[in-house]
């Protein structure tokens, strides 16, 4: 995704396709998120921004992909 492009949905703020979690989301929360992605139409969820949409450090880039994974394998039936 182009910089600009990223930046303007942030602009734009959450909707149902469009979400963000702060950099120290849960499994569970990830999980119910993409569930409820899931179940509309999809969407995109960036991980690492505050409420407000402003960007975080993560930490660990590895852990944050994990937790997304094993979010998405723990929904039923698995999102992947």
């Amino acid at each position: 995704m182009e910089t600009e492009t990223l930046r303007d949905l942030i602009r734009s703020g959450p909707t149902s396709q469009i979400t963000w979690l702060p950099a120290d989301a849960d499994v569970p929360a990830i999980a119910a998120t993409l569930v409820a992605m899931a179940n509309g139409e999809g969407g995109t969820l960036l991980i690492g921004l505050t409420p407000s949409g402003r960007p975080q450090r993560l930490s660990d880039p590895d852990a944050a992909l994990d937790a997304a994974l094993d979010a998405a394998l723990s929904a039923t039936p698995p999102l992947i």
